[in-house]
This record gives structure tokens, C-alpha cells and sequence, in this order.
């Protein structure tokens, strides 16, 4: 974990989300809840969620409401971006980016002030719906006649694919 006394530390501007999500006794592995009915699972509060910093640097951190502002998460890199997955509770998160050691937000990405007047990114997965498959599928792509002549295996010339 990167921290640097130089960085101002982030105080939680906003109302923590309610309880954690119930988890089994760690000590005791029989102790493993009965199957919930889907809709029902404590999991499906929590929405995968991709961030992304694409505004360079060399080492980007993330924080936010959905850690009270209390850790630097690294985020990984892929070439000059930087992307980091993480389970946010159903609802509305603020964050921001620590980049090489200075908080920013990302322009590209909707904002919001918080009560000294700071600007942070802003997310609402308040209305995440999970995708859980399609019963149709099959059905569906089934019904679909594709005619064989949609399908050829003629193989190109090669000048057509060479430069001059």
C-alpha cells in the first residue's frame, strides 16, 4: 500500500451503508448457510464494478465511500491505463484517484461535490439488476434458419492482401 504523509487524508463526508453482509463463522466450516432462492442472496446487494483511470501516471491509487476513504487500493495497469474491479454495495459511492501521489478525479466520468466543495467521481448502482441467463436462448437461435450460401470458403487472393 502506497501512502504518503504529503497526501491530505480523506474524512467520510457521507452516511455509511448499513450492515455488513452476514458471513459464516470462520471457525467452524460445517456452519454454511442453506441455499438462498435467487433475488434473495445477500451476494446479489454487491455489483462487480469496473474502474477505470485513463488520464496517465505512473502510479494510480483508488478510494472511496465504499472503503469510508480509509485505503489506497492500487490499480493495475494495462499499458498508460489502469482498471480496478470491486464489489460496491447496492447504492451510491464517491471515489477518487490518486495519481503519483495527487488526488484528481476523473473528467470523463460524472462528479459530484461533497460538502467542503470537493469534486469526486460519483456512481450509482442503486438499480444494478443481475444478469441471469436467458431461458430462450437456445430456443431462440434454434428458430434462426441461416442459409448455407451465407457461409463460403473461398479462400482470397494474395494481392489482395499484399501492399504495392
Amino acid at each position: 500500500m502506497h501512502e504518503d504523509s504529503s497526501i491530505p487524508a480523506r474524512s467520510n463526508r457521507y452516511q455509511p451503508l448499513g450492515d455488513s453482509i452476514p458471513r459464516p463463522p470462520a471457525d467452524d466450516s460445517s456452519a454454511y448457510p442453506p441455499p438462498v432462492p435467487l433475488g434473495q442472496d445477500p451476494n446479489s446487494e454487491l455489483v462487480p464494478t469496473v474502474f477505470k483511470w485513463e488520464h496517465g501516471g505512473k502510479h494510480v491509487y483508488i478510494t472511496g465511500t465504499f472503503n469510508n476513504w480509509e485505503r489506497q487500493i492500487p490499480m493495475h495497469r494495462s499499458g498508460n491505463d489502469f482498471t480496478y474491479v470491486h464489489n460496491l454495495k447496492k447504492g451510491k459511492h464517491a471515489f477518487k484517484y490518486i495519481v503519483d501521489d495527487e488526488w484528481r478525479h476523473a473528467p470523463d466520468q460524472p462528479t459530484i461535490a461533497d460538502i467542503d466543495g470537493q469534486i469526486n467521481n460519483f456512481i450509482d448502482v442503486s438499480d444494478f439488476v443481475p444478469y441471469v441467463g436467458d431461458d430462450n436462448f437456445f430456443v431462440k437461435s434454434k428458430e434462426r434458419k441461416v442459409p448455407e450460401d451465407e457461409f463460403r470458403q473461398v479462400i482470397p487472393d494474395l494481392d489482395d492482401y499484399t501492399k504495392e
